[in-house]
């Protein structure tokens, strides 16, 4: 590895030149990995030798004001080279998570020049990294930077790492706590991926029916519930099939449900929910699908309407409700199951019941991302 100066234009105009040969060869976006405003141990970057002189750039310590700075100058400057060359189609996401207890949240000047310096954000720290769910105030500025990207069209990647080796291993609490969270900012821009440490690394996109259930179109943003007692606000956001609830403060509450919906809990065990109250312990969530009682004119306006599967993105038109299949999926969908949905939304369902797959995806039901062999060491 060679160390590069990426305070000067040179060096970024060369890095535009490797994103403008991938756009040549086929690709609309390159990735910029573990983009910091933290000078890492083991990196320390201090500065350069220019013609025989030492220029002193950086302190060399983990936080450094000019070492942030100087990292969203190069994601103004790269972003802008790459439009340039490209007419403005190659697009930049970044791998950066913000985080409000380091003083780098979302609302942070700085957060939010590198947010109008991106078209993309992967969130590797998500809501969840192994056991380490958000703290309460990481948490709340974590749903808001969400927000903010996604009005203004910046694509949200959140990942959600559980441990476990395998997808049916992972924690069902800490799957719901990683969809609920997600629910408050969901927008048309945001995906959500959760999955086990080990399947992030080789390349299969985990599946679980948590995840595979139609939630239906947001009715609003979320909303704080002031529950009293000391405990801190409680977060609800109401969809048309569902409601999300996500208690991120570190006692426990109790939830009032509204009378005229029926509960259950999400698949695969849909547990009906028993009574007008939900029991949330500290740092937990739930989602819950619901109906009416009865037909009300309110569920009559909305019959139909626009609705999002979580994690993909992608919206249909199709009527309110849960999106189940009649029968359960598996290699060889048939009519029996949901369309598209038995590929996994990354293939096509065919004649015969096989899946079709998009490139990259292969596998039974399209579930695992292909990656071409590398040669290695190429830094990791």
């Amino acid at each position: 590895n060679v160390p590069l100066d990426f305070t000067r234009q040179e060096v970024i105009d060369y890095q535009a030149e490797l994103a403008v040969a991938a756009y040549r060869a086929g690709y609309s976006a390159i990735a910029a990995d573990n983009l910091a405003f933290t000078n890492f141990k083991g990196f320390n970057a201090c500065g350069v030798w220019r013609n025989g002189s030492w220029s002193q750039l950086f302190s060399g310590a983990e936080s450094d004001p000019t070492f942030a700075q100087a990292t969203v100058r190069w994601a103004e400057l790269f972003q802008a080279a790459i439009r340039a060359k490209t007419g403005g189609k190659m697009r930049l996401v970044i791998n950066f998570s913000a985080r409000a207890s380091s003083g780098n949240g979302g609302a942070s000047p700085l957060v939010a020049r590198l947010s109008n310096a991106t078209d993309g954000v992967l969130d590797e720290f998500g809501f969840v990294n192994i056991n380490t769910q958000l703290a309460a105030s990481d948490w709340a500025d974590k749903v808001r930077w969400m927000q903010t990207l996604g009005r203004h069209g910046v694509a949200y990647y959140s990942n959600n790492y559980l441990p476990g080796n395998l997808s049916r291993q992972l924690p069902s609490a800490g799957v719901e706590w990683a969809l609920a969270s997600y629910c408050m900012g969901w927008n048309s821009h945001s995906s959500l991926l959760v999955t086990p440490w080990r399947d992030a690394h080789v390349g299969n996109w985990s599946y679980r029916p948590e995840l595979h259930t139609a939630l239906g179109n947001p009715l609003g943003e979320f909303e704080y519930l002031d529950l009293g007692g000391g405990a801190a606000p409680v977060f609800r956001r109401n969809f048309s099939g569902s409601v999300a609830v996500v208690n991120p403060g570190v006692q426990p509450v109790t939830v009032p449900l509204d009378g005229a919906y029926s509960y259950a809990g999400l698949p695969p065990a849909g547990v009906p929910v028993q009574g007008s109250e939900l029991r949330l312990e500290a740092q937990s969530a739930r989602v819950l699908l619901r109906s009416r009682h009865r037909d009300t004119a309110t569920e009559r306006e909305t019959k139909r309407d626009r609705r999002t599967e979580v994690g993909t993105g992608k919206q249909t038109d199709s009527a309110i409700g849960v999106l189940r299949a009649n029968g359960p999926c598996k290699a060889g969908c048939g009519a029996r199951c949901p369309g598209d949905l038995c590929c996994s939304l990354n293939g096509a369902v065919q004649q015969d019941g096989s899946c079709k797959c998009s490139a990259p995806w292969h596998g039974a039901r399209c579930e695992q991302l292909g990656f071409r062999p590398v040669r290695r060491p190429q830094g990791y």
